[in-house]
């Protein structure tokens, strides 16, 4: 595990693998660890579950370091983008 972060509603990470490994397999690996942890230490006040599927994307070994500070700051660009969002709504409402 390079990188893990996320938000309320999902998570980003970010792992080096081997080309001969089956990135679903992974992932259901993942999503069940985690599962039986957090619900295992009532992290959750309601059972916690995974929602069906994922999105993966490779990068180069070269762009490792932005997609790590990407996921490092990914609630702060979160909020940019809300706020950015809000301004924009202010905007089309004076307008």
């Amino acid at each position: 595990m390079l990188a893990i972060n996320g938000m309320s509603d999902h998570i980003h990470f970010l792992i080096g693998m081997k080309p001969s490994c089956c990135l679903s397999e992974l992932v259901r690996e993942i999503k069940k660890s985690s599962n039986e942890f957090i619900n295992d230490k009532k992290f959750c006040q309601y059972k916690f579950q995974w929602q069906e599927g994922f999105g993966a994307f490779s990068y180069s070994h070269s762009n490792f370091n932005n997609v790590i500070k990407y996921i490092n700051n990914l609630v702060e660009i979160a909020m940019n983008l809300l706020n950015l969002k809000d301004s924009n709504v202010l905007i089309s409402k004076k307008s």
